[in-house]
């Protein structure tokens, strides 16, 4: 796997630091299967957060519920609950051909970040660069404790992808990983 960082201990700060060069912001959960791909969601929270933690309201996750919210009048009376959170993006800490397959699946839901770490020469090629951009993906190399930038890449989600109930599955998805006591440790302690 070189050139590529492996997930392993300290990967979630690598993830943190990369997003936050990336200009990325929200908070950086830790590593999860998404569509596949085991990937660093990174969410920012939005106001109906606190109203569901304050009402006791926990992640929706049955899809003809979400279904349901989705597809809800604006104009009926007794609303369900808003979206505890906003999807940012994606860090996705995978070889090359894995980081552009994770980036083409996920790309309709936020913004994608390649993670690459030694072996700068193979993992940073002009080709590869060219590749992430024509993709829109962002592209961050980390080594040796530093974070850097090599492409910006696409500004928010894919802009032909629409809303649809697998966007709100993934908000009550990662609201339910936010909310899990480690991850709150994590969270108050950064």
């Amino acid at each position: 796997m070189k050139g590529w960082i492996p997930v392993m201990d300290g990967l979630h700060e690598v993830a943190t630091a990369a997003a936050a060069k990336a200009g990325w912001t929200g908070a950086v959960l830790p590593a999860q299967r998404v569509s596949s791909f085991l990937v660093f969601p990174v969410v920012e929270w939005l106001p109906g957060a606190a109203a569901r933690l304050t009402a006791g309201q926990d992640a929706q996750l049955d899809a003809t519920i979400l279904s349901m919210w989705e597809s809800w009048p604006l104009e009926d009376p007794g609303q369900p609950p808003s979206s505890p959170l906003r999807v940012e993006g994606f860090v996705i800490p995978h070889k090359w051909k894995s980081a552009l397959n994770a980036a083409v699946s996920l790309s309709g839901y936020g913004k994608v970040m390649a993670l690459t770490g030694a072996n700068r020469e193979k993992a940073c090629s002009s080709m590869r660069l060219m590749e992430a951009d024509l993709a829109g993906l962002t592209v961050v190399h980390a080594e040796a404790g530093n974070v850097e930038l090599q492409v910006r890449g696409r500004a928010g989600r894919h802009p032909r992808a629409r809303r649809s109930v697998s966007d709100r599955y993934f908000e009550e998805l990662f609201f339910a990983r936010a909310c899990t006591p480690a991850v709150m440790r994590l969270s108050v302690s950064a």
